[in-house]
């Protein structure tokens, strides 16, 4: 039987304030318009379409990594991304637990995480990166 190397990515969704979507057009803030209301052939995927990256939301996203990797450093902001979606998904576990009856379409904001992902990782981050590197990374 041949050995198999796990291979896990992380994918993080923010929300920046930009006045249109990442890859066309469309208006990004869209929270009181009809479902489906919003959207364009890019927004759908179809097939021959060409995207056009949207150039505020790159220099914003690029602003925030840069602000965040100034304060705490390349390791420790690897960290914070890696925690920020372990917290996200525990805060989303229990949300879904305790309200069966709007598991659907529920929107749970990312920025709390992220901030408290960044605190654990400015004080403890050193500690949680040493213990890791003891005891997964030789494997």
């Amino acid at each position: 039987m041949p050995e198999y190397e796990a291979v896990i990515g992380l994918e993080t969704h923010i929300q920046l304030n930009t006045a249109s979507k990442i890859f066309c057009a469309c208006k990004a803030d869209s929270w009181d318009d009809a479902p489906n209301s919003n959207i364009c052939p890019v927004c759908t995927g179809l097939p021959g379409v060409l995207p056009v990256l949207n150039q505020a939301a790159v220099d914003k996203a690029a602003l925030l990594a840069a602000a965040m990797g100034a304060f705490l450093g390349v390791w420790k902001i690897l960290l914070v991304f890696v925690l920020s979606a372990a917290i996200g998904l525990a805060i989303s576990l229990v949300v879904m637990a305790f309200s069966a009856s709007l598991r659907k379409h529920r929107i749970i904001p990312f920025g709390p995480s992220l901030a408290l992902a960044a605190v654990v990782a400015g004080f403890w981050g050193q500690e949680i990166i040493r213990f890791y590197l003891a005891h997964f990374a030789g494997r």
